[in-house]
């Protein structure tokens, strides 16, 4: 069974307050998620629509029959339609648009919704998203599509706090994949459309699932045009590009696997034929002959100078090869994503006479391989069928004739990088390499305090077979792992990596141990104690561990523990690093392939690939007790601590702080 909860807030109890666009929103995602060819929610009783109109919003049509959109009811509307799916629970949308906030936590920010009676002296009436996601992660739901179009700003002076899900839901064995999107990154504000000069997020969205331009590809094996997760995050995110810029875009959220959920199909005949015009530099060249290959099929269009040329092609993505008398094309194909009408530059340069030695022979086919520029980064490829591969370092896409894939590098943080989109065909392998998202500047800072030559993306030479990602964490497990890895000047003494330590990077790349230990009941961690350090008179606190120090990194958004190296081997302590991160955001498979090779002697690291592994397979566990778990993997989001204590939300290794009074 399908089920959805859908919210749109406008209503705040104030004009000030009030918004005009989250009902509208919300009616249009409800319209589409109630289709049987949209979201395929059909069952009434597995379905809730939550408003709360404004002034300035539209009216609710009088046929469209909806609860109110306060903290209660949101939570009421979820229990109850998770209790009547039954067992045979297969997707589970939440759709919420109206205000939503960032929380100050002194050492993350985490983003919140607001719900309809939230108001600066009642923030309680709100859910921290994480919190929301981890609850929901519980219900037994296959798919998870969420989807939250708020803002994520701080919008008053002084301390606020977020609330929690009130009632936690029974915990339902099943493998689980959440698929999340944030309307804008912390601390910033998204659109409602409203400005003519900004597109809205969810406009963007519907528009994706209406199956606009590249958010679709064409599936073969169904003969349908086909809109799924990916294609859809991508074409939100390029969308709201040129008006909100690369500091407001879309992020996701979600613990998952490899996945990418069908969201709507469309018949061949759907869209309508799109015009190409074909392009030949330089002016010396007098005449060309263009292919277009949609494998099996071609068409060959005579370009004439001065062109240009045009073509009629259905949507689809095709392979567009050239050749002019006395000259050589740049480039031996041209991906063409035809999907609207647009131009296609096709440049050739004059053909070079070989005296002499025999050129090269071409090279065999083969598979075409898709690499990160770190072999220790993680690549993700969806191909035209839906089938998704994911791997760390390079992966090659078995392909019968050919298929649009859609690829792109996803960092340890779980940023996504550039997506490429291509036709590949069988018999023409390449070896393409693929862009890492932006380097953040606090890593950039961090490996060049340790003097580490950084690349014009600012990836890192670190001796390896590629340049590395220059985590701050995994640049000192390398360090640590390998004295002398970078001048013995630039670091303090790194102690035995079985002692009870804690090193810590500052915010400003500072490096500096310490080992206050807590044992007294004031430590969250039971009778294991605790570590204690300091930060502006402030405490953090991670599990004393038993023969294991922690590195904690403090130059990222949130703080992250991560255990010390026990190998040698600078390589594998910085892909075990690489994992812990990978699997703290989520990427739970991709962090388990990174610590697969250092379990060994790693009693931590082997506990952790083997709670992994039972969330892989929905046999899914939590710590409700009166103490905090030393991986924060186990510890449920309606822990009592948690209402005294802050935990680290990307933080595979538990780190704690006391909540600050709101």
């Amino acid at each position: 069974m399908r089920a959805a909860v859908v919210v749109g807030c406008d209503g705040y109890g104030s004009a000030n307050a009030s918004l005009a666009g989250a009902v509208r929103d919300a009616l249009a995602f409800w319209d589409w998620v109630c289709d049987p060819a949209g979201g395929g929610v059909t069952e009434p009783n597995a379905r809730r629509l939550l408003l709360a109109p404004s002034d300035k919003g539209v009216a609710v049509p009088a046929d469209v029959t909806y609860g109110a959109a306060d903290k209660a009811s949101f939570e009421i509307a979820l229990h109850e339609v998770v209790r009547d799916a039954g067992e045979q629970r297969e997707r589970l949308y939440v759709y919420f648009a109206g205000h939503g906030f960032s929380v100050d936590d002194d050492f993350t920010v985490q983003g919140a919704i607001a719900l309809a009676d939230f108001d600066r002296n009642r923030t309680d009436n709100s859910i921290v998203v994480t919190d929301l996601l981890s609850e929901l992660s519980f219900t037994g739901f296959g798919e998870q599509i969420l989807v939250f179009d708020a803002c994520r700003n701080i919008p008053f002076e002084g301390r606020l706090r977020a609330g929690r899900i009130s009632r936690p839901f029974d915990r339902v064995p099943g493998v689980t994949q959440q698929f999340c999107a944030l309307a804008t990154t912390a601390l910033n504000r998204t659109s409602d459309g409203a400005d003519a000069e900004e597109a809205s997020f969810s406009g963007c969205l519907m528009r994706a699932l209406a199956g606009e331009g590249t958010a679709k590809v064409w599936d073969e094996d169904v003969n349908a045009y086909v809109v799924r997760w990916d294609q859809m995050f991508e074409y939100v995110t390029s969308a709201l590009r040129s008006t909100v810029g690369d500091d407001r875009l879309p992020r996701q959220l979600g613990e998952r696997d490899v996945g990418d959920p069908d969201l709507a199909n469309f018949p061949a005949e759907h869209f309508p034929a799109i015009t190409v015009e074909l392009r030949v530099h330089p002016d010396e060249v007098q005449s060309a002959s263009v292919v277009v290959h949609d494998p099996p099929d071609e068409q060959t269009v005579a370009w004439a100078a001065p062109g240009p040329a045009t073509v009629s092609l259905i949507p689809r993505d095709y392979i567009v090869v050239a050749t002019a008398d006395g000259f050589t094309p740049e480039r031996r194909r041209w991906p063409l994503a035809a999907y609207a009408d647009s131009a296609l530059d096709i440049a050739f340069v004059p053909t070079h006479q070989v005296r002499g030695a025999d050129a090269a022979p071409p090279a065999a086919p083969g598979p075409t391989t898709f690499r990160a520029p770190d072999a220790a980064l993680a690549v993700g490829i969806g191909l035209a069928d839906g089938t998704r591969l994911e791997g760390v370092g390079a992966v090659a896409p078995d392909v019968g004739q050919s298929t649009t894939v859609v690829v792109r590098v996803t960092a340890p943080d779980g940023r996504d990088g550039p997506t490429l989109r291509r036709r590949v065909v069988a018999d023409f392998g390449e070896d393409v390499r693929l862009s890492a998202p932006p380097i953040e500047p606090a890593m950039r800072h961090f490996a060049g305090r340790l003097e580490l030559e950084a690349d014009a993306d600012g990836l890192v030479d670190v001796g390896g077979d590629t340049p590395a990602w220059p985590a701050p964490s995994s640049l000192l497990a390398m360090a640590w792992a390998r004295p002398g890895f970078v001048p013995r000047r630039l670091l303090p003494g790194l102690p035995d990596a079985r002692a009870a330590t804690v090193v810590l990077i500052t915010a400003d790349g500072t490096v500096a141990a310490t080992s206050d230990i807590v044992a007294d009941a004031g430590q969250p961690f039971g009778a294991i104690g605790a570590r204690r350090v300091t930060v502006d008179d402030r405490q953090l606190l991670v599990p004393n561990l038993e023969h294991r120090a922690l590195i904690l990194d403090l130059t990222g958004s949130s703080p992250l523990a991560i255990p010390a190296p026990l190998t040698d081997d600078p390589e594998l302590a910085r892909r075990i690093d690489l994992g812990y991160r990978y699997i703290g955001n989520g990427r739970l498979r991709l962090g388990q392939e990174l610590l697969a090779s250092g379990t060994a002697d790693d009693a931590l690291t082997m506990s952790l690939f083997d709670l992994v592994a039972r969330r892989l397979d929905g046999r899914v566990t939590v710590d409700d007790g009166d103490t905090l778990a030393g991986l924060a993997l186990s510890i449920g989001s309606s822990h009592p601590l948690l209402a005294r204590w802050a935990v680290a939300p990307h933080s595979t290794i538990t780190v704690a702080w006391a909540r600050s009074a709101a």
